[in-house]
């Protein structure tokens, strides 16, 4: 008899423990859906972070041959 008390609370907790690993597998899956959707988000914001880092060193580069062209101008005077 006490074996299988034993055996039978073996199977209870085996059988809760697939149903707990289970959880657990589908709760990563969602995880890494997650994740995969953030990764992308951040690419993307990523590239428009360069894009806009790019366009403001260009405009640096204006304004200093801007300021130079006017100093210039203003020493010709």
């Amino acid at each position: 008899p006490e074996g299988i008390k034993m055996c039978h609370a073996a199977a209870t907790a085996l059988s809760t423990l697939q149903i707990e690993n289970q959880a657990l597998r589908n709760a990563a899956s969602g995880f890494k859906a997650e994740n995969e959707k953030l990764r992308e988000m951040y690419q993307k914001e990523k590239a428009v972070c360069h894009a806009t880092q790019a366009k403001l060193d260009q405009m640096k580069r204006e304004n200093e041959t801007l300021k130079h062209a006017l100093q210039n101008w203003h020493e010709e005077d």
